[in-house]
């Protein structure tokens, strides 16, 4: 995937030119400079107040995203670690963050979809991640990562990347699964994917796939919860069914078993 580098010059900025980018609020075009040359210099870009730019972010957003900004920068900036200590952002930012990555996952751009993807998994899975925040996005953004991964991306790597956003949402937003009901549609697309999987020309290669289906499906589980479990079970079944008996079994084996003693514990529980 494409890699954007900073330009040489952009390392040389001035201390005196840094300095007033620290107290002074963003105008459009210093903005528009640091979304297209500065940002790639993450030591640079950490060095300028993060809730300066936000405010500036979110007062230029509307035309930056439709006429000026590609789709793909925007996508990477929202994750790329600016914000790891919580008290540097707003939660109207930090939600408008949330909203920009989970709404661009579902972009007509691949790259901009990939890119988004990675940025939301850098988000739910930092230090300033708020479960209350996330919650209006967190349907939209499992729908929109299953459907990538099933009718969209097609390189092994890619997929594996998409599934793990997957878990680390589940694992995140357990109270969400639940109070959203959320479990049933996520399990039936987990199968979705096994069954694609299983009809792939690569099954061999698949297996690391496979293996991280059957650990998302385990953290369904434990995010699900008992009192959810019976609108699981079949399709949880049907997996643990398929992982013992596929052709690559022995490989999946620490996986199938895990997955099987958390459905054993839900079962006891009930």
């Amino acid at each position: 995937m494409t890699q954007f580098c900073a330009p040489s010059h952009a390392t040389s900025i001035p201390p005196f030119k840094l300095h007033q980018l620290i107290l002074k609020p963003f105008s459009q075009k210093m903005l528009l400079t640091l979304l297209l040359v500065l940002v790639p210099n993450n030591c640079l870009l950490r060095s300028i107040s993060s809730k300066c730019f936000l405010n500036s972010f979110l007062r230029f957003r509307p035309s930056i995203h439709v006429t000026i900004i590609p789709r793909r920068r925007i996508a990477w900036l929202v994750g790329c670690g600016l914000f790891d200590d919580s008290s540097t952002i707003s939660p109207p930012l930090l939600s408008l963050c949330y909203n920009v990555a989970s709404s661009l996952v579902a972009d007509p751009e691949l790259s901009v979809c990939f890119a988004a993807a990675s940025s939301l998994r850098s988000l739910v899975d930092g230090l300033c991640f708020s479960p209350e925040l996330f919650i209006p996005f967190v349907s939209s953004s499992l729908s929109s990562l299953f459907g990538l991964i099933l009718s969209r991306a097609k390189e092994l790597s890619t997929k594996l990347k998409l599934i793990s956003v997957i878990s680390v949402i589940i694992q995140q937003c357990s109270d969400s699964i639940r109070s959203q009901n959320l479990a049933p549609p996520c399990a039936s697309a987990l199968l979705q994917l096994w069954i694609s999987s299983s009809s792939s020309d690569h099954q061999t290669s698949d297996t690391s796939f496979r293996s991280q289906i059957l650990e998302c499906a385990t953290f369904l589980i434990k995010s699900a919860g008992t009192a959810l479990f019976p609108q699981i079970s079949s399709s949880i079944l049907l997996l643990i069914y398929q992982s013992m008996t596929c052709q690559q079994s022995d490989v999946l084996l620490d996986e199938s078993l895990e997955l099987w003693r958390a459905a054993s514990v839900s079962y006891t529980h009930l």
